[in-house]
This record gives C-alpha cells, structure tokens and sequence, in this order.
C-alpha cells in the first residue's frame, strides 16, 4: 500500500541522514555536537546528505533491476551487477564531488580529502548495500534454484487460517497472484490464503510442467486452464475451467511469452 510504501521511504531516508551525519563529522573532523556550526558546515552536510541519497537510490535500482532474469543465472552474474552498479555509482559520486569542488571551493579534487577519505567510505558504503540488497532480494530464491535444480518440485505449503495452520498438496494449487503487495494462492476449494513466498521464489521451487508464470503478478496451474485463443498484437487470450473463469478473467499473454506459453501447454 502507498502509506506503508511512504514509511518505508521516510525510515530509508532518515537512516541515510544517520550516515550522512557520521560521515559529515568523520570528514571533517567535527565533534558530534553541533558547536560553533558555520554556513560552510551546513553546506557541507547538505552535499553529504545529498550524495548518500543518491548513492543509496541508483545503486539499488541497479541492482535490482529485472531482478528475476539475475536469479536464473545465478551467483555470478548477481556479483557481476553489484560490480558494474558499484563502479557506476563510484563514477556518479566521483563527478558529484568533482562538481561541488570546483565551484563551491573553487580547488581541485585532488587537493580535497576525497580520494583518501570519501572514496574508501563509498566502497564501504557500497558493500554493505550489495550485502543488504543480496540477503533481502536474492539469497532465498538463489539458494532454492540452487536446492531444486534437479528436481524443483514444491509438494506442499503450510498456510495460516485464524490460529489454524493447513497443509495445501500441491495438487490444490490452482493459482499464485499478488495484491497490495501481498501473494495469494487460489486452491481448487475456492480458498484463499496469503504466503511467504514472493512469484519469484515460487518460479524456481514449483513444477515447471505443471506452472507458468503468465506475468509480474500472476502464476497459473495447468489444470485451471482449458485451452487458449490468439489475441490481437499476436497476444494470446487464456479460457479456463468454468469455476476458475470469474476470477481469471481477461487474462492475456505477451506476444514475448506466447511461445513460451504454447511450447509449455503442449508439454514440449
């Protein structure tokens, strides 16, 4: 949900101003009070703060852009997208300062204490983001891809109903979908149940003769499905079973994963 989205902004930043503080202070050798604090301090903190942001910001979108393709691949090339989005977010910092430099205190940067200061808090900085960013967005579907590659078949999930705990086989999965940021599964009893599980991590440990993943939002059995139609823009329209078609209407498939799709229901 949007508020939830917002609070999640506002702890981000305010822990981004915690760093930018310490930085400010270790930088400048500061004391931790704020004593004797001049325009020049103040405009200092705000390029600091200013540069943490912004650190913060692009080298997380670089990291978990098309997130789902790097989990597919593996450790590696996940190590290869926190390099490059490390060293790119270095070149940004590094012109960021050598602007500010230049014009605010009219020197070079290699006449500040940049190179030997700001760059090693960068690298540290960088590092425990791809740490944080890794744990939090790859380490369980990496980790599962890796447990499941022979045979990366999900028997069961335990789901919660009031203080109850249920079982659901695998045979009663009839779909996956998020909303409010939240994954449902549909079972074939008409039940709904919210899982921990985010569409990516169930893509790697579900049978993949059994489910496709239709889309961002959506994972479908092949038992609720009865056959498909082609669409305009070389789209594909999914009918399904008649108990399933109020809730999956109008579901339609890119032309991208339409041969994907055919090649799947035919069980090729």
């Amino acid at each position: 949900m949007k508020r939830d989205k917002i609070k999640h902004v506002i702890k981000e930043c305010l822990l981004l101003f915690l760093v930018s503080y310490i930085d400010w202070v270790i930088q400048g050798e500061r004391r931790m009070l704020l004593r004797n604090i001049v325009l020049e301090d103040v405009v200092d903190f705000i390029m600091t703060y200013f540069a943490a942001i912004t650190l913060f910001y692009f080298f997380r979108f670089i990291s978990l852009y098309r997130k789902e393709i790097l989990v597919k691949n593996g450790k590696i090339k996940i190590l290869f997208r926190f390099i490059i989005g490390g060293l790119l977010v270095l070149l940004w910092e590094t012109l960021i300062y050598l602007v500010y430099s230049t014009f605010y205190y009219q020197e070079p940067l290699t006449e500040t204490s940049f190179f030997y200061n700001g760059v090693p808090m960068i690298i540290l900085i960088l590092g425990f983001l791809a740490i944080y960013f890794y744990n939090s967005n790859y380490r369980i579907a990496v980790q599962s891809n890796i447990m499941n590659s022979s045979s990366p078949i999900l028997k069961e999930l335990i789901v919660s109903k009031g203080d109850k705990k249920i079982i659901v086989p695998e045979q009663e999965f009839s779909y996956f979908f998020t909303k409010d940021k939240l994954v449902w599964l549909s079972t074939s009893q008409g039940s709904l149940y919210i899982i921990d599980h985010t569409l990516t991590e169930l893509e790697t440990i579900l049978d993949s003769s059994q489910f496709f993943r239709i889309n961002r939002q959506l994972i479908l059995s092949k038992q609720v499905i009865q056959g498909y139609s082609p669409s305009t823009n070389q789209k594909i329209h999914v009918d399904f079973v008649k108990n399933e078609r109020t809730a999956l209407e109008d579901v339609m498939i890119s032309k991208y994963n339409a041969p994907k799709f055919k090649k799947w229901i035919s069980n090729k």
